[in-house]
């Protein structure tokens, strides 16, 4: 039987993968690593809470969580760029692709009423609607 991997071991596969330190300070106390603000980031977006409520959430849980304003300065670094990297990382190369085209009449009258007052330039008056989605 395949042995499930948890949603620890994908983070740090995806932050290894990214390039990222393990620590956010080059100097001064270790005490939380990366993988801890960025799991504390996660929940809270996730849940939809503020960042004292994730602080309170993971302890009561049992989750090592750091306090709320280290989470608001991670949360402050943490740029545009960081989550394109990690959108590239996940998503992979995108091959498959579908594309859809239809037409939208602006009006509807009905084709009765219309070939009774003998008007046809308005039955070719629509808008055509493209789609592309990707994988």
């Amino acid at each position: 039987m395949k042995q499930k991997r948890g949603v620890v071991q994908k983070l740090k596969r995806l932050l290894r993968r990214l390039g990222c330190p393990r620590w956010l300070r080059h100097f001064g106390p270790k005490t939380y690593e990366f993988l801890e603000h960025l799991r504390a980031l996660l929940i809270r977006a996730y849940c939809r809470v503020s960042y004292s409520r994730t602080k309170e959430f993971c302890d009561d849980i049992g989750i090592r969580c750091p306090s709320k304003s280290a989470l608001q300065y991670t949360a402050a670094k943490l740029n545009s760029d960081f989550w394109q990297r990690i959108l590239s990382v996940t998503c992979g190369n995108s091959y498959l692709v579908a594309i859809d085209s239809t037409s939208l009449s602006r009006t509807n009258p009905s084709y009765h009423y219309l070939k009774r007052i003998d008007r046809e330039d308005s039955m070719k008056r629509c808008v055509k609607l493209s789609m592309y989605t990707s994988k």
